[in-house]
């Protein structure tokens, strides 16, 4: 039984099996990019004023990379949450027909308002690092062909 709540969809087309599947891809591919990233912008650093300006944002690019995370894994244990009460709901129907208590549909139903809301936030910080970044890299690369 355990092992068909793994694969029964929870969105998309995405099984709590594939969604910690994706948890475990998006933090390596993660760490690859932001060593690509770090690789790429090491030649353009010439000085000390240069490297103030990029430091700061590649570890904001980390920390959204963190943060992507955590949305999928809340998403894992809101549905982890979901698998066992359910599970708790076909013991109390053999036993007296009972069902999710209100307190557990409201503390359900305001976890996923509250990851909807991050996940909201992380896409628009993502946004900003990525116009931010290329943006020091033209500059960079406008310093380092004019000298």
């Amino acid at each position: 039984m355990q092992s068909e709540k793994m694969n029964h969809i929870i969105f998309r087309n995405k099984t709590l099996s594939t969604l910690l599947e994706d948890i475990y891809d998006n933090s390596d591919k993660k760490k690859k990019q932001i060593d690509i990233l770090i690789n790429e912008l090491r030649p353009l650093v010439r000085d000390a004023s240069q490297a103030a300006m990029i430091v700061p944002l590649i570890k904001e690019y980390m920390e959204v990379a963190v943060k992507n995370d955590e949305q999928l894994i809340k998403m894992a244990s809101v549905y982890q949450k979901f698998i066992s009460s359910e599970a708790r709901i076909e013991e109390l129907q053999k036993e007296s027909g009972g069902i999710l208590t209100d307190a557990e549909k409201k503390q359900i139903l305001m976890e996923i308002e509250e990851i909807q809301r991050e996940s909201i936030d992380t896409i628009e910080t993502s946004k900003t690092i990525d116009k931010d970044l290329k943006e020091i890299k033209k500059q960079s690369e406008k310093i380092i062909g004019s000298k």
